[in-house]
């Protein structure tokens, strides 16, 4: 998932000002409705505050409400603009005064901004021709998936094939070190150098005094063959066969499938043997294969094999699909730093 911030703005002329002085506690004039960044807002305007503090305070109230059905954290900035040209417009910014930085709105006609935004006796200053005029930047975060090629990176030498024709036995030596898959008896055969270069499990396996006595069999009790055959071969090429890359298809809802996935798999043994670039790989498959049906399954495997790319992605998807609930919760709370960790990752 990529979350990006956009931005838009939006100006809004309060005509006739004169007519909306004394309009009364909780009476706003509202703009027309206008889109910032495919959600659509207005700006409400409360001459004589929005509440009975702002009233007996004097004060002015300003928000933006969403119009849209949907949620969405923003960042705002209110101007009141001066209309001598001498630029010293009257500013309000989202995060000043130790304020919450952003705003999350929830469903149509949430508003943000501010109770007390300004001095009515301050705004008079900025009255020209009997108008007023309000601008308001927004920022927002929006969020999409981002689908990313996985198998197979035409590779910018020859190397990966040379190596992979090496493995099937094609080119070069035979293989100094074999492993027998106790799940199904199967052989496979490999090169020690080749293993001790690319996993330090292996070169630590490899170390031991009894293995460099050929031909040397290790038992694979905790791999299948497919699996292993698929890892041997990304150890020795950096990309994953092609046959068992359109084989593994998308993960659907059954837990069983996710279970049973070869990339799962891939991802159990990949951490098991310390390879980094696979482990990375397998992760990024698994995160575009995020749905309802899958998540509780994909953060077991996310928690079970310190997979943490995952994990962020699965309590990111997790925490969108009950916004609401968490949203209230953290902001009863005021827990920022959690919120910024699960929103600005």
């Amino acid at each position: 998932m990529v979350r990006r911030l956009e931005k838009g703005s939006y100006e809004f002329v309060v005509k006739e000002y004169s007519l909306h002085r004394g309009i009364g506690v909780h009476k706003a004039i509202e703009s027309e409705k206008f889109m910032v960044v495919g959600h659509s807002w207005t700006i409400r305007f409360y001459p004589d505050g929005e509440g009975v503090d702002a009233f007996n305070a004097g004060d002015a109230s300003l928000y933006i409400s969403l119009k849209s059905d949907s949620t969405v954290w923003c960042f705002h900035e209110f101007y009141i603009v001066d209309q001598s040209g001498k630029g010293n417009h009257f500013c309000r910014k989202s995060g000043e005064n130790n304020e919450q930085p952003f705003s999350c709105l929830v469903g149509s006609c949430m508003m943000s901004g501010y109770l007390h935004f300004i001095d009515k006796a301050c705004l008079e200053s900025y009255v020209k021709d009997d108008c007023i005029i309000i601008s308001v930047k927004i920022r927002v975060f929006n969020s999409h998936i981002q689908m990313l090629p996985l198998i197979k990176v035409p590779p910018s030498s020859n190397i990966g094939t040379d190596l992979g024709k090496l493995l099937e036995g094609k080119r070069g030596p035979p293989g100094d070190v074999f492993f027998k898959i106790a799940t199904d008896g199967e052989s496979i055969g490999a090169h020690k150098s080749v293993l001790a270069a690319r996993s330090p499990v292996f070169r630590s396996l490899l170390s031991n005094d009894h293995a460099h006595r050929p031909p040397h069999e290790i038992v694979i009790r905790d791999v299948e063959s497919r699996v292993f055959k698929a890892m041997l071969w990304f150890m020795y090429t950096g990309t994953l066969p092609e046959e068992e890359g359109e084989r593994e298809g998308d993960l659907s809802s059954e837990h069983s499938i996710v279970d049973e996935s070869l990339m799962g798999k891939m991802l159990a043994a990949a951490n098991q043997y310390k390879l980094k670039r696979l482990k990375e790989i397998c992760e990024s498959c698994l995160m575009n294969r995020i749905s309802k049906e899958s998540v509780t399954y994909l953060l077991h495997l996310a928690y079970t094999y310190r997979a943490t790319q995952l994990e962020a992605a699965c309590v990111k998807f997790q925490a969108q699909a009950e916004f609401g609930n968490i949203i209230y919760m953290m902001f009863s709370i005021n827990n920022k730093g959690f919120l910024i960790s699960i929103c600005l990752i």
